[in-house]
């Protein structure tokens, strides 16, 4: 151990210095709030540099596993993970958003009024919720967790009742399968590809039927992109633990041309990537959940080059949203993907009048109802 700390200590002190100096830019000069996100900072960065970090998880977690823990805690009760009893991972807590009332009720509100925006400027809007992990029927934990489902059928109620098109693939995906949970990654929060895939075709089935063709499973290719994926809850526990996860490449076996445009979440840097879907859309180089759209960006821009004239559309997501959006991307002439966890140089709002858009599709994970991310008329400052 005391190797450790003296190695992680010299090899680290860059890393650790620029999650200090970032912590403390976010503090905004609030005494109590530096000392805060300072001491966040240094566990951060710490953390992120610990010599042999993954073997010693690694370790660990193969201990747990030899004496029958079922429970690795976090100092974040949040994060705290769970082995399930169907051997797959999930965290205590909600690490997205709040479960407060008012706040839901104040979503649904802001929802509404956006709705109402988009029909003045004959611009169809629908709200997706994603599928939380756990369902409390099928599962159990040692320890509670909330199952969100009646949370995201009240949700959806509330919302259509005043207008807004809903489309719960929560309840979808609990009336579809008999295994829910084979519907998600085992190391790893988020959905797993091939039940993102069906998401993307449920939404294309709603709103535009005449392209369902497009993405036609017939005319994908799946191919294994990594077999050794350790997702969210993963990188805490180890290998060992719950195992690892398969991740799977489905792209279409049609001739495409893609432009894609990315900025990064705090908008100083471009990329900009060109070629087939394998070569534009998808990045080779992080065979993980995230080389669908590369991850979460502030901003991305598509353009179809074989449909430059198709349909305009705005894709409003949270991470579940990252596989979604490659896929959508087949069926529209040009595609604006948001996050507005990240700074945006415009607000939603702003941006659906200057970019003509016909259609806008939102999708959030249930953890995320209850959280600020419903700003559509504000220029969002980022995190």
């Amino acid at each position: 151990m005391g190797i450790s700390f003296l190695v992680t200590l010299v090899t680290g002190a860059g890393p650790i210095a620029a999650s200090v100096l970032k912590a403390a830019r976010n503090s905004k000069g609030k005494k109590v709030e530096v000392v805060d996100e300072v001491i966040g900072g240094i566990e951060k960065g710490w953390n992120g540099s610990v010599f042999l970090r993954p073997q010693m998880v690694d370790a660990f977690g193969w201990i747990s596993k030899s004496l029958g823990q079922r429970i690795i805690y976090d100092a974040d009760d949040s994060k705290t993970v769970l082995l399930g009893s169907d051997g797959k991972l999930y965290y205590k807590g909600n690490v997205t958003g709040s479960d407060d009332d008012e706040q839901l009720l104040s979503n649904i509100s802001k929802l509404v009024d956006f709705n109402e925006f988009c029909q003045e400027r004959n611009t169809s809007f629908m709200f997706v919720i994603a599928p939380d992990k756990y369902n409390s029927t099928q599962v159990s934990l040692p320890l509670h967790v909330k199952d969100y489902m009646e949370t995201t059928l009240w949700f959806a109620r509330e919302a259509g009742s005043r207008g807004v098109d809903c489309l719960n693939v929560q309840e979808l995906l609990a009336e579809e399968t008999d295994h829910y949970s084979d519907g998600f990654f085992t190391t790893d929060h988020h959905w797993n590809i091939h039940t993102a895939f069906w998401a993307c075709q449920k939404i294309v089935e709603r709103l535009w039927p005449e392209d369902c063709a497009s993405i036609d499973p017939n005319l994908f290719s799946t191919e294994i992109a990594s077999t050794d994926y350790l997702g969210s809850m993963g990188v805490r526990t180890g290998r060992y633990l719950a195992g690892t996860d398969t991740v799977e490449l489905i792209v279409p076996d049609y001739p495409t041309d893609f432009t894609v445009e990315y900025k990064t979440k705090t908008l100083k840097n471009e990329i900009t990537r060109e070629g087939p879907f394998s070569g534009s859309v998808i990045d080779s180089k992080n065979p993980g959940y995230n080389m669908y759209i590369t991850s979460d960006n502030s901003y991305i821009h598509v353009v179809n080059n074989m449909n430059k004239n198709g349909r305009r559309v705005m894709l409003i997501k949270d991470s579940f949203g990252v596989p979604v959006a490659a896929w959508l991307a087949l069926v529209c002439g040009e595609l604006w993907v948001v996050d507005v966890r990240y700074a945006q140089e415009q607000s939603v709002c702003s941006m659906v009048d200057s970019n003509g858009i016909d259609s806008v599709v939102m999708i959030y994970n249930p953890g995320m109802l209850g959280s600020d991310m419903f700003r559509f008329r504000e220029v969002s400052a980022g995190k």
